[in-house]
């Protein structure tokens, strides 16, 4: 990775620092005084991630809305000039890592590298370099394309922080929290956002599907031909002849299945199936916050449960 500090080319040993995950966040919140529900930790990480210097920032006896208010949005707050500070110390060059994290924060879905080469520029080693970079310092995540093990990747932003920043922030759709929540536009950015907290805790998912001691691939992939279009953002390729198909929802209480979201999962296992030639039997797991209703839409489609808030609990 680059620097811009001290010891530069003198570096002995790399120590690899990882985010916290929802439960150490949860534990340095309860070892620092600050009294939040396990909604409100999720709701935390998916506004400042797991980074521990965002975390010690947060003030015991404030509530999250007070504390994202203060850091984010009042003048003179400690992270309200934060984006453009953390990529100038990160990297000598920031322009070009500024650009790609940019690109995938306006693609849901990813984007791959002959897509980002085309709409950034970059090529060749530098892009190598740049997304390498990115990688290692938590920001993008290289996700493998079911149909395309070897060669296929699709990256995509999973820094909480950066996402909130750059869809958000930067762009004056939000001047402070709680005039954003329970808003069309908080309710889009959450989804989302939820859909990374779930990516950046794969084992935890597995480990609550009871699959931790079977080999694995995860992975994701996207349709090239299905009407509607079809896209799996994740995907549980398991060594016993299953494959998790998982569906990240975001809710303020338990979710409930609708019709809509029926048809969507049927027909994307339909193209998934019809597309990849999988012999395998397809098990669609739903991902929500507080748990599920257990309608006739959940259970025509639905084989396997996932709440987020229980690993809290």
């Amino acid at each position: 990775m680059e620097s811009t500090e001290g010891l530069y080319d003198r570096v002995t040993r790399v120590i690899d620092l990882q985010p916290f995950t929802l439960e150490e966040c949860q534990e340095y919140y309860a070892w620092s005084g600050v009294a939040y529900s396990a909604r409100q930790v999720v709701e935390s990480y998916m506004v400042f991630g797991g980074v521990p210097y965002y975390l010690s920032l947060q003030e015991r006896g404030l509530s999250l809305a007070q504390n994202i208010d203060a850091l984010l949005f009042r003048r003179g707050g400690q992270l309200a000039v934060e984006f453009d500070r953390l990529f100038a110390t990160l990297f000598r060059n920031p322009e070009p890592y500024e650009r790609i994290v940019r690109r995938l924060a306006a693609k849901k879905g990813g984007m791959t590298r002959a897509e980002l080469s085309s709409t950034t520029g970059l090529s060749g080693n530098s892009l190598t370099k740049t997304l390498r970079n990115l990688e290692q310092c938590g920001f993008i995540r290289g996700f493998k394309d079911f149909t395309k093990q070897k060669k296929g990747m699709v990256f995509q932003l999973i820094d909480p922080f950066t996402l909130f920043w750059l869809t958000h922030v930067e762009r004056g759709r939000v001047d402070g929290w709680m005039g954003f929540v329970g808003t069309p536009g908080y309710y889009a950015w959450a989804g989302l956002s939820f859909e990374l907290v779930c990516l950046l805790h794969t084992d935890d998912i597995k480990r609550t599907l009871g699959v931790s001691g079977v080999q694995t691939v995860v992975s994701a992939w996207r349709s090239k031909h299905a009407e509607p279009a079809a896209q799996i953002d994740l995907l549980i390729d398991r060594r016993d002849d299953v494959i998790n198909l998982c569906e990240m929802k975001y809710a303020d209480g338990p979710y409930a299945l609708t019709a809509a979201d029926e048809r969507s999962i049927r027909n994307k296992m339909a193209a998934f199936r019809s597309e990849t030639g999988t012999r395998k039997a397809i098990h669609p797991v739903l991902i929500t916050l507080d748990g599920a209703n257990r309608n006739t839409h959940f259970n025509s489609v639905i084989l396997g449960e996932v709440a987020v808030g229980n690993w809290l609990e």
